[in-house]
């Protein structure tokens, strides 16, 4: 097998990983709590993988200095904080493997701050995606590319789909953050938050992954026009 095509099935699996995992923490009131602990403790070696596939980023650290390069950072930089604050607050709520491990946090205090902490993952997770979104759709029309340009509106259908998929989920995602229960988990809010149990686990997860799509399609746009800025800077840069 060649090295690039391991590379992408890795990467592939890593992916996937990472989001059936996510999937299933963001709704741990459709799992048992020993379920969701189990699940929090077993996606911190992905992603601890996951980061050291992006060694090329700690790299050229240093050296890649543009605005696109500091959007970038902060997104890396600001994932990084919020899931180790959600891992960080999760263990000292723990109610089931370590339970009685660290010092006791009333539970008033300990939820709106893991609840607060998995939401602003959560939107640094869809900026995070939404800067290879771009880059993404451009591998998917040069995969598709077979006849070499002759079939234009042919061999971009896939990634027009997507593109078009994802702004409707992203309207669904909408009228998720227009609800008040949205705005209070991000605010640290104390009382309890409304969950209806009554819908399916997978509406939930929709919910999520449709508030998720539309930082994507943020980033996504924020990344488009820094690095035509940055293209354009550097065309100025030659005359």
């Amino acid at each position: 097998m060649k090295a690039y095509i391991k590379q992408f099935l890795l990467s592939l699996t890593v992916v996937s990983l990472l989001f059936f995992i996510f999937s299933a923490l963001y709704v741990p009131k459709e799992t048992s709590k020993l379920v969701h602990e189990i699940l929090a403790l077993i996606i911190v070696p992905i992603v601890i993988y996951h980061v050291i596939m992006m060694k090329s980023f700690f790299s050229y650290l240093k050296t890649q200095r543009s605005w696109y390069f500091y959007y970038r950072d902060f997104v890396v930089i600001g994932l990084m904080i919020t899931l180790l604050a959600a891992w960080i607050s999760g263990l000292i709520i723990s109610k089931e493997l370590f339970k009685g491990w660290w010092f006791t946090v009333p539970k008033q205090v300990g939820r709106p701050i893991h609840n607060a902490c998995v939401q602003y993952a959560l939107i640094f997770i869809g900026l995070h995606l939404g800067m290879y979104f771009c880059k993404f759709h451009n591998w998917l029309d040069e995969s598709f590319n077979l006849s070499k340009g002759n079939n234009l509106k042919l061999y971009r259908l896939p990634s027009t789909l997507i593109k078009v998929a994802l702004v409707l989920v992203s309207l669904h995602g909408l009228k998720v953050m227009s609800l008040e229960s949205y705005w209070q988990r991000l605010s640290f809010y104390v009382g309890k938050i409304p969950y209806d149990k009554t819908l399916p686990a997978y509406y939930h997860i929709t919910d999520q992954l449709s508030v998720m799509a539309v930082y994507v399609l943020i980033s996504a746009l924020i990344t488009y026009l820094l690095l035509c800025y940055a293209s354009s800077c550097k065309s100025q840069q030659q005359f």
